[in-house]
């Protein structure tokens, strides 16, 4: 009672003050938004109230969520922006650190896309990450939103001045940040230990403010303000039987640090506005929408007292230019900072650092993206500064290596064709060259392989590639839909080469091959010989190929197309045969069209025959499964066993029908039909063709380890339906 009787004599003698004085006295008002994770968004809400009441201020304060919103006010964002930039976007992709899948170049995305778990390699052995984010994404929307004062270290000379507090990992020690690269400042102040690694500025390793001082009243009252709007949250509603995951613990926990210098800093306060927001918990951002509706009417039940004083205090709202960078803008130079020169070499050809001139803000923000893509760099950023001498901006491409350059991936799965598998990858970025990698396979499984690749991954130009392969498959014999008997397929492929990623979406090369094959046991129909045999080839193969793919989900595309294909020259090493080569030729289109909400179409037409009078077993078309891909030509038909049927040649198509059920539960209806091709005797372009077909369908479940697909499926020449299981990633 004696406090609110308090504040009311205060503000009564604010009003006098206001009457008696110019309006360059005016008292100086301070906005203090505490941190809350995705609770935090309240505070557009209130801000919007705050501008229909006609009120300003001339400082703002913030921690964690509390620092990006005040940061954002602090330059000039009205509340509606700050909606459109903040609130109205995906932030499970924004708290996610995996690359964009779309600015990934392809080779790089086809082996990402297939792990469940990625370990560093530090110091020889499997580590652990110090954050499991490291912020890449928000820190780059930090960037851009800020990028009109990025050469303004003074926070006191924003349109509104800002201070934010974060806490100094060792020490406990609260640091408050009001200069300096304000990206920087936002970022350190909200990173959440053990969810976000930490930041390295002005000699200390910072953690989120939150953890030492969520809502930084007291420090607002130091900078001499005669009167605190501030914005708090309560303790999230109780429900003793409600999930809660990790990063709930974290976000909460660091509140219990903070109740009691809450209680202080709510009493310095002169308005105090608390959104109720029940259960919603700090990791809720899908409910963006209802926390900014709730922080907007927790401020509207103090709308008419806000009205007042903003009126007696003769307050004079400003509107200062939007903040947002232009479309485009004048480029005099892209520089490239953080890296060794060979380093900048291969990552300026890559971004063009030639270019000048206009240019639109997505091109730089996409060579941003791509970069970050390649796997290669823990951060990637970059910072405009104006050049008065040359009339326009120059672009500094703020890269850091990855620390660790190596690291362990595995997954695990299970599919009809092959069983359980287990994979285990070795990848090493930037070995002996910048931008080239080494990987390696190992699949474990009753059909087990390994495969070797190393080359760029950086650039349009023509670079050095090598690749070499080895598998063994255990295949049944089929014939009429029933395994008769089996056989051994072994296969060594060694490979160099010259490849370029012409794009993040297209790369295309050309290699020589040296490829030994043994195939053992009952394979009369491959080797036409009727008795069991152990047979050996050895080929020399020259392969052009190219591919691109937009696609950048297998399993449950939304749009998009791909194409691939390839042309090999080969010849037997033996001497009878070194003069009678074999040409093959494949190519292969796929395309997701959306229909209607919820509902997509995806077909794919493929095509590839041999061209030669007598074919050598391996060479020969392999057909069946539903695997995302083979090797050799072994080719995906839906509704047989894999390999089931063996030809010359193989035109088919496909055609998909994906309904989004809810959620990530989908349904699929999945037919093909084509003709699988049989040379004549002794002719070379001549084929005897027979119609196949197979259809059947089945649910989904997109899973953070990868779909669980159930099928039933029937050829057109077998009764028989079939269950076809596809667990996790394909690989």
């Amino acid at each position: 009672m004696r406090s609110s009787l308090k504040k009311h004599i205060f503000i009564a003698i604010l009003l006098l003050a206001s009457s008696l004085t110019q309006a360059q006295n005016k008292p100086k008002i301070g906005l203090v938004l505490a941190g809350g994770g995705a609770k935090g968004l309240a505070h557009i809400g209130v801000i919007k109230v705050l501008e229909e009441a006609g009120f300003d201020v001339d400082i703002v304060a913030g921690t964690s969520m509390g620092s990006i919103i005040g940061g954002m006010y602090a330059m000039g964002y009205n509340s509606e922006s700050m909606y459109q930039q903040i609130a109205n976007i995906d932030w499970s992709v924004l708290m996610s650190q995996a690359p964009d899948a779309q600015t990934q170049p392809l080779l790089s995305w086809e082996a990402n896309q297939r792990y469940q778990l990625k370990l560093p390699i530090v110091n020889g052995k499997p580590g652990l990450p110090s954050g499991f984010n490291n912020g890449q994404k928000i820190y780059l929307m930090l960037t851009y939103l800020s990028e009109k004062y990025h050469e303004e270290t003074d926070f006191n000379k924003l349109p509104r001045e800002f201070f934010c507090i974060a806490c100094d990992y060792y020490t406990g020690e609260e640091i408050l940040l009001d200069s300096g690269y304000l990206p920087d400042a936002l970022r350190a102040s909200m990173s959440i230990p053990s969810f976000f690694t930490p930041v390295k500025l002005n000699g200390h390793l910072l953690i989120d403010g939150g953890w030492i001082n969520n809502f930084p009243v007291e420090r607002m009252k130091e900078r001499d303000v005669d009167f605190v709007i501030g914005v708090d949250f309560p303790k999230q509603a109780y429900d003793i039987d409600a999930d809660i995951t990790l990063l709930d613990v974290m976000m909460e926990s660091n509140s219990y640090v903070n109740v009691r210098y809450n209680d202080v800093n709510r009493a310095l306060c002169d308005v105090l506005i608390i959104p109720e927001l029940g259960n919603i918990s700090s990791t809720d951002y899908e409910f963006a929408d209802t926390i900014v509706k709730l922080g907007e009417a927790a401020a509207r039940k103090q709308f008419d007292r806000l009205k007042f004083l903003a009126d007696s205090l003769g307050i004079v709202q400003r509107n200062f230019p939007s903040p947002l960078p232009a479309a485009t803008k004048n480029l005099a130079e892209l520089k490239i900072d953080g890296l060794s020169n060979a380093d900048k070499k291969t990552v300026a050809h890559s971004i063009n650092t030639d270019y000048s001139g206009e240019i639109e803000t997505d091109y730089y923000l996409s060579k941003v993206n791509n970069l970050y893509g390649t796997g290669d760099f823990e951060q990637v950023a970059y910072q405009m500064g104006y050049d008065s001498t040359r009339l326009g901006y120059v672009f500094t491409a703020k890269l850091k290596a990855k620390k660790n350059p190596s690291s362990l991936n595995a997954s695990i799965n299970y599919n009809t064709d092959f069983g359980a598998q287990l994979l285990l990858n070795y990848t090493y970025r930037n070995l002996f060259f910048p931008g080239y990698r080494l990987m390696i396979d190992g699949i474990a499984s009753e059909s087990p392989s390994v495969k070797i690749r190393y080359h760029s991954s950086l650039g349009p130009e023509l670079l050095h590639a090598f690749q070499a392969t080895y598998f063994s498959y255990n295949q049944p014999k089929y014939i009429d839909g029933k395994e008769q008997s089996k056989y051994n397929i072994q296969n060594v492929d060694i490979a160099t080469g010259m490849l370029s990623n012409l794009n993040v979406n297209s790369f295309t090369g050309i290699s020589l091959h040296y490829n030994y094959t043994f195939l053992s046991g009952d394979i009369f129909s491959i080797s036409n010989d009727f008795d069991t045999v152990e047979t050996h080839y050895n080929f020399l193969n020259l392969e052009g190929f190219y591919q691109y793919s937009s696609i950048r989900n297998t399993y449950f595309p939304k749009s998009g197309f791909s194409f691939k294909a390839n042309g090999t020259l080969s010849s037997r090493l033996a001497a009878d045969e070194f003069t009678n080569p074999y040409v093959f030729a494949s190519a292969e289109f796929t395309q997701s069209i959306p229909v209607i909400n919820k509902l997509n179409f995806v077909y794919t037409l493929q095509s590839g025959t041999t061209l030669n009078r007598s074919l050598a077993g391996p060479y020969q078309y392999f057909i069946g499964g539903y695997g995302n891909y083979y090797p050799l030509n072994i080719k995906s038909f839906f509704g047989y066993h894999r390999m089931e049927l063996i030809a010359d040649g193989l035109h088919a198509t496909d055609f998909e029908i994906h309904y989004n059920v809810f959620g990530k539960h989908y349904l699929k209806a999945i037919t093909n039909f084509g003709y699988a091709m049989t040379r004549k005797e002794g002719s070379t372009l001549t084929f005897d063709s027979d119609f196949i077909a197979g259809y059947g369908g089945g649910y989904a479940y997109d899973s953070p380890i990868g779909p669980l697909q159930f099928f039933m499926a029937r050829n057109a020449a077998n009764p028989t339906w079939n269950l076809y299981l596809y667990l996790g990633f394909w690989f």
